[in-house]
């Protein structure tokens, strides 16, 4: 599932730093935890701190197992 309610409102397709900050707050981690950095590299992110709809869909799917485990 998409998180639409990180997207920015001028792209549809991409979260952007303040989506970002929220994913964040939703898994009680701070931008800068390493953790973000992982999932980062999980995504193939090509841009830092933006996320594609690419690469959350293959992120997401790639961690389904352990992101609920990274929610602290």
């Amino acid at each position: 599932m998409y998180a639409i309610e990180w997207t920015a409102l001028s792209d549809s397709d991409t979260i952007e730093p303040e989506g970002i900050e929220n994913f964040c707050n939703a898994l009680s981690v701070a931008p800068e935890d390493i953790v973000m950095l992982v999932i980062s590299w999980k995504m193939e992110a090509k841009q830092m701190g933006y996320f594609h709809i690419k690469e959350w869909l293959k992120g997401m799917n790639d961690m389904q197992s352990v992101l609920p485990a990274m929610k602290r």
